[in-house]
């Protein structure tokens, strides 16, 4: 057993997204994204500091799904809980993206 990202090292979907040759690079970029536009939206709308957290929180829960099934599903099967952990990264970098831009403008301001 290993943690679910060296074995998406191992099968190559981490080095998948600087590959434009590859559907899947489209795939990643494209929930890149969607992670980015749900979490603009949700700053954007949030009254509360903790209801920015929320998308972040949901996506960290669905890694560690993501990595329970991988530690316990073995064979061909372990495809698709790694497929869905890849999927979670990557909403999960387009989500921090744009927190981090945010946090950057937020501290320009106040300076």
């Amino acid at each position: 057993m290993q943690l679910a990202v060296f074995t998406a090292w191992e099968t190559g979907l981490l080095q998948v997204p600087f590959l434009p040759w590859e559907v899947l690079c489209w795939i990643f970029w494209a929930f890149f994204a969607i992670g980015v536009l749900i979490q603009w939206l949700v700053l954007k709308k949030a009254r509360s500091g903790w209801a920015a957290w929320v998308l972040p929180g949901l996506l960290v829960l669905g890694l560690l799904a993501g990595e329970i099934g991988c530690q316990t599903i073995t064979g061909w099967d372990l495809l698709l809980p790694l497929f869905g952990w890849w999927l979670c990264l990557s909403l999960l970098l387009g989500a921090a993206a744009v927190t981090a831009v945010r946090a950057v403008r937020r501290k320009r301001r106040g300076s």
